[in-house]
């Protein structure tokens, strides 16, 4: 089965094609252009690579936060309106489950997504060496919350995430040698990791419809705090 994913929940974005759990293609971009100008037509350029038509895919892979909330909209919103169109199924997947996808068994990891200031988006996981299964709810969290929570553990821990290397001295002077470093690589999220949580989502029967997919931010975006809860 052909599936789609697509990632635009931050800068770094992109769109991947998955024949079954084998990757054909993917295509990442980080440039000053919004998502909204370079999404579909990302898209229609691997699709046409790949010598493939809408009408060969089966099922679309969405991240669907957290991270920017114009980034997510605009991947939200059009991967609905492709899943309408082709009248199939998404797989509603969280950047943070897609950056700790085929860590060792066992492992654990922090997944970190920037959201300035010293905070990011977190969650911890339980690595399985392919979809990663959460251990508590994601939250905004500080690196010193992070960095302390390993320190306690006495636990090796991944971190993974822009929000892991943006903040490393932070997380470092607190973890010490529990922490295992993240390269550059491990700052950004891979479409084709959101396409293979994607497909673990639909082998557990956890697809959506296109009408109930929907954003998820953890946090109010800057608007809905200023205007008190009026909007």
């Amino acid at each position: 089965m052909i599936s789609v994913a697509l990632d635009t929940s931050c800068m770094t974005g992109g769109v991947a094609i998955l024949d079954g759990t084998s990757l054909v293609a993917e295509y990442m971009l980080s440039v000053k252009r919004t998502h909204s100008e370079r999404l579909m037509s990302s898209l229609a350029m691997v699709m046409q690579d790949a010598r493939l038509e809408p009408s060969d895919i089966g099922l679309i892979s969405c991240a669907v936060g957290p991270g920017s909330f114009t980034g997510i909209r605009i991947g939200v919103a059009s991967a609905k309106a492709m899943a309408m169109a082709l009248r199939v199924k998404v797989a509603p997947v969280t950047g943070l489950e897609a950056l700790c996808y085929g860590l060792p068994e066992g492992d654990l990891a922090y997944a970190m997504i920037d959201a300035k200031h010293g905070f990011s988006y977190a969650a911890k996981y339980l690595c399985t060496g392919k979809a990663p299964k959460l251990l508590g709810e994601p939250s905004v969290m500080s690196a010193e919350e992070v960095g302390t929570a390993i320190a306690e553990g006495g636990i090796k821990y991944h971190v993974r995430g822009d929000g892991a290397v943006a903040n490393i001295e932070a997380l470092r002077t607190l973890a010490g040698g529990l922490l295992i470093v993240p390269s550059g690589e491990d700052a950004t999220i891979r479409p084709s990791k959101v396409g293979m949580c994607g497909i673990t989502k639909m082998e557990a029967g956890c697809l959506v419809d296109a009408a109930r997919l929907s954003p998820y931010y953890i946090k109010r975006s800057e608007a809905e705090v200023k205007c008190g809860g009026k909007c």
